[in-house]
C-alpha cells in the first residue's frame, strides 16, 4: 500500500467543514491519504462533522467501485460505484447482493463534486451525509480511527458490470487530523457567497453592506496555505484571482474585524 503527496493533476482532493456553530467552532476534517488501492487506482476517505467526502482516481475506460465497512463481499455491504446504470453512465449508491454486480439502491445519496477525465485516469470527487438514514448506507463515525475498505475495477474495458478478475481488494485505511483552524469567533462564512463555484480562473464574492472584509486566505484541504491577499476597500463584491490554482477543492478563509469565516470552493 502506498501514500500519495497529490500530484497536481490530480488534487481533487477531500475536504468539507463544518461551519455552523454560531459563536465558537473549530473546523476540523480527518481524513485517510491518498492511497494507492491497485494498480492506477487510488482513494481517499476525509470526514467533517456532517460529511463524508470520497475521492477516487481510477481507470477512464471501466467501471470501478468501493464498498465501506467492509473486509469482503458480504450481502448488504454499501458500495459506490461508477458504471452503467439506470440512469446512464456514472455514479450510483449501492449495496452488494453476495458475489454478484452489486445493486442500485433507492435512494442515491451520493453528489458528485467533481469529474476530471485525462487520458487514462477519471478523478470523481463525491459526497454525502455521515449518516443518511437508508438502510443500505453505511453508517461513517467521525471519531473512527480507521475505516476498512474494498475496492475493485473491471477486467476489461467496458461500463457494464461484470467480473474484475485480479482487480480487487480489501484494505483498512487509517484517519488522522489533516485541518484544524483557527477559532471562529464569530463564524461570518454564511454572511458571504462565491460564485462561480465551480470556479476557474477567478471567484468572486458577494456580502452586504454591514460586512467590511479586510484579506483572505486560500489553503488546500491539507492546511497549507497557498496564497493570500487584501479585500480592503471592497464594498459588497470582491474579485480574487486563482492564480493558476490546479482542479481540486479549497477554502477560503476571510477576516473581518478580528472575526473569521471558511467557506469551501472547487476548481474545476
Amino acid at each position: 500500500m502506498k501514500h500519495f503527496a497529490l500530484p497536481s493533476l490530480f488534487s481533487v482532493l477531500i475536504a468539507v467543514l463544518c461551519l455552523l456553530a454560531p459563536q465558537q467552532a473549530t473546523a476540523q476534517v480527518r481524513s485517510t491519504q491518498l492511497t494507492e488501492l491497485l494498480a492506477d487506482y487510488t482513494a481517499q476517505v476525509s470526514l467533517s462533522p456532517n460529511e463524508v467526502t470520497v475521492t477516487i482516481n481510477g481507470p477512464s475506460d471501466r467501471w470501478f467501485g468501493l464498498g465501506f465497512g467492509a473486509q469482503g463481499m458480504a450481502p448488504g455491504t454499501d458500495v459506490v460505484f461508477y458504471a452503467n446504470g439506470s440512469e446512464g453512465e456514472g455514479v450510483y449508491d449501492g449495496h452488494l447482493v453476495g458475489n454478484a454486480p452489486p445493486e442500485e439502491d433507492e435512494e442515491q445519496n451520493w453528489t458528485v463534486l467533481s469529474e476530471i477525465v485525462v487520458p487514462g485516469v477519471r478523478s470523481l470527487l463525491i459526497t454525502r451525509e455521515l449518516v443518511t438514514g437508508d438502510e443500505n448506507d453505511y453508517n461513517f463515525d467521525f471519531d473512527a480511527a480507521s475505516i476498512s475498505i474494498i475496492f475493485a475495477y473491471g477486467a476489461m474495458e467496458g461500463f457494464d458490470l461484470a467480473y474484475h478478475q485480479s482487480n480487487r481488494g480489501a484494505e483498512v485505511l487509517p484517519f488522522s487530523e489533516v485541518l484544524s483552524t483557527r477559532e471562529l469567533k464569530p463564524d461570518i462564512g454564511h454572511l458571504v457567497n462565491i460564485y462561480p463555484n465551480p470556479a476557474r480562473d477567478e471567484i468572486n464574492l458577494s456580502f452586504g453592506s454591514d460586512l467590511i472584509l479586510e484579506s483572505y486566505n486560500i489553503f488546500d484541504a491539507q492546511a497549507r496555505l497557498l496564497q493570500s491577499g487584501s479585500l480592503q476597500g471592497s464594498v459588497e463584491m470582491a474579485r480574487i484571482a486563482l492564480n493558476d490554482l490546479p482542479s481540486g477543492i479549497y477554502f477560503l478563509e476571510i477576516n473581518s474585524a478580528g472575526d473569521r469565516g471558511m467557506k469551501r470552493f472547487v476548481i474545476e
